[in-house]
């Protein structure tokens, strides 16, 4: 059975604790919704580096301060698996977007643009993905000497 891989990064400003997605083009499936930047995992390919890949070919990142995984996703037929990481940079940048996407923005992670991509919308609805995502912020926030916190409900207090 062939098997399809894919990556995914929820980028996080470091500075500003906002999450970038990308606005898909026209020329994508599923056009013109909000999403997270990623893509296919090759042949040969290990995800982490196809997650780096993925980043530079659609937006010039190249400054990425962590990488930490959030969640792996795996069809019931499993022949779709899909992984997306926490990728931390310092703060929000500018980014160079290539033909796949046309737009970008930088949100808090419960308040992005919509039409929010089915997928994306599926994994952030996951409660178990909300509270890993919590605990990297939380630890994120401790680390960096600030009192702010994500609640059970995704905002920050």
């Amino acid at each position: 059975m062939k098997q399809f891989k894919g990556v995914g990064a929820i980028i996080l400003s470091e500075q500003t604790n906002k999450v970038m997605s990308v606005l898909r083009s026209p020329i994508e499936s599923h056009p013109n919704t909000w999403t997270f930047a990623g893509g296919k995992v090759e042949q040969d390919e290990q995800p982490i580096d196809a997650l780096k890949r993925e980043l530079q070919e659609e937006l010039q990142l190249t400054k990425i301060k962590k990488i930490t995984p959030l969640h792996s996703y795996h069809s019931r037929s499993k022949d779709f698996v899909y992984d997306t990481y926490i990728v931390l940079v310092t703060k929000e940048f500018m980014p160079e977007l290539n033909d796949e996407n046309i737009g970008y923005a930088w949100t808090d992670i419960d308040n992005l643009p919509s039409p929010v991509h089915p997928k994306t919308r599926q994994m952030l609805s996951s409660k178990r993905l909300k509270e890993k995502f919590k605990n990297f912020y939380n630890w994120m926030d401790k680390k960096n000497g600030r009192n702010n916190t994500i609640s059970q409900k995704g905002t920050t207090s």
